[in-house]
């Protein structure tokens, strides 16, 4: 089972609780964001829906392992002078930063209140 690109947004948002900013990531569309990902998804040319690249039992210690390997293929082509394997996301602004940590320490809080009871 797959869905369309555009629906992305939709389970993005239902399952990370926030919502997708391919600029966040330093792209302006899917294929950009799908490039930097090629051994996790690549778009279906004739249906246009999404396609997992690895097995549904694929286990956290593979990714880590490919994106390991990606990031070395990186480093390799900036050594040799490549300037487009560099990622190049977007700083978030201080004010962004500041209002994420003020998230985070209210979310801290509501875990070490007390259970009424």
């Amino acid at each position: 089972q797959s869905f369309t690109e555009k629906d992305l947004v939709f389970y993005y948002s239902k399952y990370f609780k926030k919502s997708l900013s391919l600029k966040g990531f330093g792209v302006e569309g899917f294929e950009g964001l799908a490039a930097l990902i090629p051994d996790t998804v690549a778009v279906n040319p004739k249906t246009s829906f999404l396609e997992v690249q690895q097995p549904e039992d694929t286990t956290s210690a593979q990714f880590l392992r490919i994106t390991e390997a990606q990031r070395r293929d990186r480093r390799r082509r900036l050594d040799a002078g490549d300037e487009s394997a560099e990622l190049k996301f977007p700083r978030a602004t201080a004010q962004a930063q500041a209002g994420q940590r003020q998230q985070a320490g209210q979310r801290q809080q509501e875990g070490k209140r007390p259970q009424a009871g």
